[in-house]
């Protein structure tokens, strides 16, 4: 969740000029598959019930972020997943259908302040323009 906290500081941040939203995948640490002790409680989807279900409880762990920031479900099939190769965690800036910032795969290489950099230097040029 260190994370999410660094994302909610960035969505406070830049609101005004770009929208966020969550794409939630399958479970890096389903607690059938690959579990670390006491991490998650979320089972591997088996259905898009049951991905929906768990988005819907990660909200529920801190639903005052995701009310400007939604949170959607990928696909039983991992179409958003297998297309961007967010493989646990990864952030991206598409910007006018164009992908403009594709950031690591995480969690090793996954730098939120890549993406606050690319967001700061955004808004310094809409004011020189």
């Amino acid at each position: 969740m260190y994370s999410l906290e660094k994302l909610k500081v960035i969505e406070r941040s830049y609101r005004s000029v770009a929208d966020f939203i969550c794409i939630y995948i399958q479970e890096a640490h389903a607690t059938n598959r690959w579990n670390i002790q006491g991490f998650s409680k979320i089972p591997e989807h088996k259905s898009l019930e049951d991905r929906v279900l768990a988005a819907e409880y990660f909200i529920s762990l801190d639903p005052d972020t995701w009310e400007t920031f939604p949170v959607v479900a990928d696909d039983i099939n991992d179409a958003m997943s297998i297309a961007f190769g967010a493989a646990n965690e990864r952030l991206f800036i598409i910007q006018n259908g164009i992908c403009v910032y594709e950031g690591g795969i995480g969690p090793h290489y996954y730098r939120p302040h890549e993406v606050s950099d690319w967001l700061a230097n955004y808004v310094t040029q809409q004011k020189i323009q």
